[in-house]
């Protein structure tokens, strides 16, 4: 008979291929399945013509807008001048018309938004009339004019507009008549400056008019009659901490107030947040403003699309008339995003890549040009939820998922065998290996055959 001592390295060996098979058939076991849609896309979308700068300091310069030559811009409407202002050491984005220099601090494909000067008015016995001239209208719906100071009416009016006009009527502080919008600004003893609200009381804002390009912001100081809550005598004892600035009096009698009245972009800090930004000192501030930017040239859409060398709007994009003022703009279509204005601004969009798409877990999303589809493996059903679509076992597929589960269970139940056969092996080998051969194994070796 052969010793224990021979039989270690054949023992060893068959528990090796035991291990490696269990390996493999653990192995053959775990699969996936994986579905993996790819397109090839930019790294950032483009906004600019091909061999023109697209940004001027930390604003992005869109097409149609551009800067340097004029291959860059569709018409000098949209030119951008690039340098630094003097009111900064940087590069600043601005955009010329014949009569002002505006400083562009956003042009997005909706609007631009520029900064204007906001004049300090005081001493005005009267009357004080102020005119602008914009290239794009100003946003009726983004913009609001404000008015700060006491007892003045603020207004802004079209170029055609008179200064006064005995249409005013006063509702809640505000100015209606058919030119133009305003409001008015009161003070009494308890008005505080910055105001809680800019509601009537040191300050007014309302709506303004559709279209203005060329436009004036009108303010009238205003005496209150002996009965009105609001007359001031003077500024002493009054709470307001701005009131001797403000009247620029002290015990005159004066109400002709220092004021500011102009346009600003509504989403701009409250009022009490102006004052902080030195809105009151003695010199001219900047605030934002809106303008609805848009081809103007043709006037519609369908005169635009008459022809085709002029027309604005690249592929995969439409057409819709501006909703202030004359003119066009353009917009890619449902499942394309970039810039419209470009010949191939507007790229697909792969929806199988967006979280939210309508596609569930477990079913095949695959991207198309403008659109995607949702579908299921061979052996599934789509099936389609409110609360979200998923692929259902379809007859067969439940057939063949049962053969499945029952030799999955045979596999189980004989790699548990398998396993336990291995563990066994392996402590005998192991108990061997540690204490050497025993009494009885010398007692085998001395027994023939």
């Amino acid at each position: 008979m052969p010793s224990l001592s021979s039989v270690i390295p054949h023992l060893k060996a068959i528990l090796l291929g035991l291990l490696m098979v269990l390996f493999y058939a653990l192995e053959a076991n775990v699969a996936a399945r994986l579905s993996v849609n790819i397109k090839e896309t930019s790294s950032s979308t483009k906004m600019a013509k091909d061999g023109c700068k697209d940004r001027c300091g930390d604003v992005i310069i869109p097409y149609p807008f551009g800067m340097d030559t004029s291959n860059c811009y569709r018409d000098i409407s949209y030119k951008i001048t690039c340098a630094k202002s003097y009111r900064t050491r940087y590069p600043v984005a601005s955009l010329n018309t014949s009569l002002e220099r505006y400083e562009v601090s956003k042009i997005t494909l909706d609007y631009i938004q520029i900064n204007m000067v906001v004049p300090l008015t005081c001493n005005t016995t009267n009357f004080s009339d102020i005119r602008y001239h914009v290239p794009f209208p100003v946003s009726n719906t983004l913009n609001k004019l404000t008015v700060f100071g006491c007892n003045v009416y603020g207004c802004i009016k079209s170029q055609t507009g008179l200064a006064h006009e005995s249409t005013n009527r006063i509702e809640n502080h505000t100015i209606l008549n058919s030119k133009g919008k305003g409001c008015k600004s009161s003070c009494d003893r308890s008005t505080r400056i910055p105001a809680i609200s800019c509601s009537g009381d040191g300050c007014c804002k309302t709506e303004i008019p559709k279209g203005l390009t060329s436009y004036s912001i009108q303010t009238t100081g205003i005496v209150p009659d002996s009965t009105d809550s609001k007359r001031r005598t003077n500024s002493t004892g009054f709470t307001n901490p701005y009131a001797g600035f403000l009247n620029k009096t002290k015990s005159t009698g004066s109400v002709n107030p220092c004021v500011r009245a102009f346009l600003i972009d509504q989403g701009y800090p409250e009022v009490g947040d102006l004052l902080k930004l030195q809105m009151y000192l003695m010199y001219d501030s900047f605030v934002p403003v809106i303008l609805d930017w848009a081809i103007s040239d043709p006037t519609t859409c369908k005169e635009a699309q008459r022809n085709s060398s002029s027309y604005a709007c690249g592929r995969n994009s439409y057409c819709i008339e501006s909703q202030n003022g004359p003119g066009y703009q353009c917009k890619c279509s449902i499942g394309y995003e970039g810039n419209p204005y470009l010949p191939r601004g507007c790229q697909d969009v792969d929806e199988c890549k967006e979280p939210h798409n309508k596609c569930g877990k477990g079913v095949i999303c695959t991207n198309t040009q403008g659109s995607y589809n949702c579908t299921c493996p061979p052996d599934k059903i789509f099936e389609t939820h409110e609360f979200g679509n998923y692929c259902r076992p379809g007859k067969q597929s439940s057939l063949a998922d049962q053969k499945n589960k029952r030799r999955l269970h045979i596999f189980v139940i004989a790699s548990s065998g398998i396993g336990v056969t291995v563990v066994i092996v392996l402590l005998l080998g192991i108990g061997y290996c540690l204490h050497g051969p025993t009494k009885g194994d010398i007692l085998i070796n001395s027994l023939t055959f």
